[in-house]
């Protein structure tokens, strides 16, 4: 039978409105294979069951529940009446005990509270709010990338914002997380946004919080607090499937090498002293690297695409460079080498 599993609980209070809002996530896991993660924002005072695509997905929604109806316990939300996430808990598991079409045999939750700063109520996970600047200059590369990249695992909230639409002002207090995509343009030279997203970068670095370039956002971070000197073209450029060996480091951890997409022309070179080399492919000595001991992470391998993804794109590269399938490199006999990739984004997550 289907089984239904429910792997997030987030709570927020609604500014202050005087009521809990509660969002429900859920993995469907259907002969091993996950369909979907399914984020329902509730909106309804009572619990109810709601069924999509011919009974693909099902769903508990509640909430927003009246403060005062809530049974108190000892922590306050926004000074309002105190809530209790262990109520959520045990409502959850009578409305699927009252509903035996969903398979449920071990209810496991994790709770994540998306309120403000320093009100994050014991027992809870803060959600993550995750910055990611998107620095494709093609639309249809652009929503590819969003598109991947919006699988981030459930406690992160994903926020993507094209480097060609980026304001002057924008503000970067809110956001937790930074991440950095890929271009096809090189990070070796200058566009209207390269100023803009330069300072951006020194700023967040400035804050200490975790920030992951990848391949492009990998090389223009070393641009940024190295040099430009420190990128060149690649010798050859690197597509494919390649075996990167990892280096023992928090954005790594329980892994020592891994099976991932690479596509580049660009390369990092030469870092100084203040930035350690945490992975190579035999092609490229510098597939990531962690700058001071700060969570300032590049990768030059790109973990946010699945196998299907990554052939389209090496599709599209055969067409536009003819000479392209000479530097092609690797396999990728099970996709299940991949898993490894989302590890990664879990860790720099869990940062």
């Amino acid at each position: 039978m289907p089984q239904l599993l429910p792997v997030f609980i987030c709570i927020a209070d609604a500014g202050g409105s005087g009521y809990l809002q509660v969002t429900v996530g859920f993995f469907r896991f259907c002969y091993s294979t996950i369909d979907m993660n399914l984020r329902v924002l509730l909106n309804l005072p009572h619990f109810s069951g709601a069924a999509e695509g011919g009974n693909l997905y099902r769903y508990a929604v509640f909430g927003p529940v009246p403060l005062h109806n809530v049974p108190t316990v000892s922590h306050p939300l926004s000074g309002l009446p105190a809530t209790s996430i262990e109520w959520a808990s045990v409502c959850l598991q009578l409305f699927f005990s009252d509903h035996p079409c969903l398979f449920l045999p071990d209810l496991s939750m994790i709770i994540y509270y998306t309120g403000s700063e320093g009100k994050c109520p014991p027992g809870a996970r803060r959600m993550k709010d995750v910055l990611v600047l998107n620095c494709f200059k093609r639309d249809d590369y652009a929503r590819d990338f969003n598109r991947a990249i919006s699988r981030l695992p459930g406690q992160a909230d994903i926020h993507p914002v094209r480097m060609t639409d980026l304001e002057p002002a924008f503000e970067l207090t809110p956001f937790s997380h930074l991440i950095i995509s890929g271009s096809e343009t090189s990070a070796l030279d200058d566009y209207p946004w390269t100023s803009s997203l330069e300072e951006l970068v020194r700023k967040w670095v400035e804050t200490k919080k975790p920030v992951l370039g990848i391949c492009y956002g990998h090389q223009f971070l070393a641009r940024v607090l190295a040099g430009v000197e420190c990128v060149r073209p690649a010798r050859p450029p690197e597509f494919g499937w390649a075996e990167v060996t990892l280096a023992p480091c928090a954005l790594f951890e329980g892994m020592k090498r891994l099976t991932a997409m690479v596509s580049h022309y660009d390369e990092v070179i030469s870092l100084p002293s203040d930035f350690t080399v945490l992975a190579e492919t035999k092609r490229c000595g510098i597939h990531a690297f962690q700058y001071r001991d700060y969570p300032v992470w590049g990768i030059q391998f790109h973990p946010e695409y699945g196998q299907k993804e990554a052939e389209f794109i090496f599709q599209q590269v055969r067409k536009s460079d003819p000479v392209a399938e000479e530097w092609f490199i690797g396999t990728l006999p099970q996709s299940g080498e991949l898993a490894h990739c989302k590890q990664v984004f879990d860790n720099f997550l869990a940062m």
